[in-house]
């Protein structure tokens, strides 16, 4: 008995060892606290940098001021909102972006018609690149909360926001390069520039476009087609991980140019378009491949960590994957970097390297120039922190009710899961609601005391309204004997949260337990 206690607990002493293992989060390192007090410092230099027609920015002064403004608004500061400080900040610098929009007259394309509306037009904007410039401003255009707003006589006429978001997804579709050669699915640096592609360019595109369907505005199919082309020709999967150092990666515009993080990260992003989810075999390994290279610095294009350039890249990625990612998954599938918060991440390395008036410009890679000004990086280093690429809420109404009487459950218990985690109970008619819920795809799920749990995903891009009907948890027979409902379905999740999350350590203790059995029965 002594001997079979002793190999018993080096099992379990085992279990515990991998588990850890397995489990193990890096500790959080900045206080929520010092990244509100960071966020708030980089606005306030933001405010005073602005110029007084509205825009920012020596050099790609597009960009900056697109940036610039998301980076209010996702912090809650509307040009709309006239009791908010930075509203006439905000407004100035949607109204000088909308003064440098431009009509552009689209056709019929190799792979399809990009006109969703009919309308003959899309719309674009531009100092330099455009395909980067555009969608920045889409962007900032869905950070305002405010669709129905119109804008004033312009270039771009009177129209409404979401009038203009939708004919800026059409001038996205028209500028993808659906010609048969190497850069196919790709977009390049101008509209409809049908002779080169990269995934530097590609990736403010598919951003763009994974925000639009915020707003209920999708792209035509043919994108989505022609964008998997261009993602498989790019992605490295040769051999292995252990065999190939690149594995994973996405390159600059093919998979044998090297590329780095912000070609990868660019890769993950057209994933998620893809609709690609965090099991997905090419998703994995990209991750891995990022999740290795998270701490090199070769002092050229592959830099992570204070290239701020590429951690807004990596964010954009990674807060747009469904579900969102927390910890970057190694080339195995196991937790590896914990990218936001874990010690020396992103957020601890941003609060550290962060200027006295407020301003943050690349401590490692290219600093201060006329292609990445600090307003620029300092937009970045703000969207970084504050963890969301566009924010854009919608109300969300949960309904609880008896699935055999169709009666309302009150007090039961609603998490919701996904961009954002929101939780609460039910009133008396059954049903909650959460007012700001950040769009995107949600898992929904119930409880309550007698009743077996139940759940449902939910796709929130408007005000939307869902029903969970909750079976009784009464007493069933099984091999003749009662056994309630509800701890049979615990014990199954339970297993199945175990596999899930613990199968190294389960192999093992199998293995071992496997092994003291033999041992007995042999003598």
């Amino acid at each position: 008995m002594k001997v079979r206690t002793t190999e018993l607990i080096v099992v379990f002493m085992l279990a515990g060892i991998l588990l850890v293992n397995v489990r193990m989060p890096q500790a959080n390192a900045a206080s929520q606290t010092s990244i509100d007090t960071a966020i708030t410092k980089g606005l306030a230099y933001l405010n005073s940098t602005q110029a007084s027609d509205g825009h920012w920015g020596s050099g790609f002064q597009v960009a900056c001021t697109a940036q610039a403004v998301l980076a209010f608004e996702n912090r809650g500061h509307y040009g709309w909102n006239a009791t908010d400080p930075y509203s006439t900040t905000v407004q100035k610098g949607l109204n000088w972006l909308f003064s440098n929009g431009q009509n552009v007259t689209i056709s019929n394309q190799t792979a399809g018609n990009p006109d969703t509306n009919g309308n003959g037009i899309g719309v674009a904007f531009s100092d330099g690149y455009p395909v980067y410039e555009t969608p920045m401003v889409l962007l900032a255009i869905m950070g305002s909360q405010a669709p129905t707003n119109v804008t004033s006589a312009g270039p771009l006429g009177i129209r409404t926001y979401y009038n203009i978001a939708v004919d800026i997804v059409d001038w996205i579709a028209y500028s993808q390069n659906d010609q048969n050669n190497e850069y196919r699915g790709g977009w390049g640096y101008y509209g409809n520039d049908e002779s080169w592609a990269d995934n530097s360019n590609t990736a403010w595109p598919t951003l763009g476009l994974l925000a639009a369907k915020l707003w209920g505005i999708n792209a035509p199919a043919f994108v989505k087609s022609e964008l998997n082309y261009w993602a498989v020709t790019c992605q490295d999967l040769t051999g292995s991980s252990t065999s190939n150092s690149q594995y994973g990666s996405f390159g600059y515009y093919d998979h044998s140019i090297y590329g780095g993080v912000v070609d990868t990260a660019s890769g993950i992003a057209q994933l998620n378009y893809l609709g690609a989810t965090s099991t997905n075999a090419s998703m994995i390994a990209a991750e891995g491949y990022i999740n290795k290279m998270w701490l090199v610095n070769d002092g050229g294009w592959n830099v992570n960590i204070g290239n701020l350039y590429a951690m807004y890249g990596a964010m954009k990625a990674f807060r747009e994957a469904t579900p969102p990612i927390q910890f970057v998954a190694n080339y195995n599938g196991t937790n590896g970097v914990e990218w936001y918060n874990g010690t020396g991440q992103y957020a601890d390395s941003l609060i550290g390297n962060q200027s006295a008036d407020g301003h943050w410009i690349n401590w490692m890679s290219w600093a201060e120039s006329s292609e990445y000004p600090p307003e620029l990086t300092t937009a970045f280093a703000i969207l970084i922190l504050e963890f969301n690429v566009v924010v854009v809420n919608y109300s969300l109404t949960v309904t609880v009710l008896d699935a055999s009487t169709n009666n309302p459950i009150a007090g039961a218990a609603v998490q919701v899961v996904g961009p954002g985690t929101y939780s609460g109970n039910t009133g008396n008619n059954g049903q909650i609601m959460f007012n700001s819920v950040q769009a995107g795809s949600y898992q929904v799920n119930a409880s309550a005391s007698g009743y077996l749990s139940s759940g449902i995903p939910v796709s929130v891009t408007s005000n939307t309204a869902v029903t969970i009907m909750l079976l009784s948890s009464e007493p069933s027979y099984v091999g003749g004997e009662v056994v309630p409902v509800n701890t049979v379905m615990v014990l199954f999740a339970s297993v199945k949260e175990l596999f899930s999350e613990y199968w190294v350590a389960l192999l093992v203790v199998g293995a071992a337990a496997a092994l003291i059995i033999f041992k007995r029965r042999r003598k």
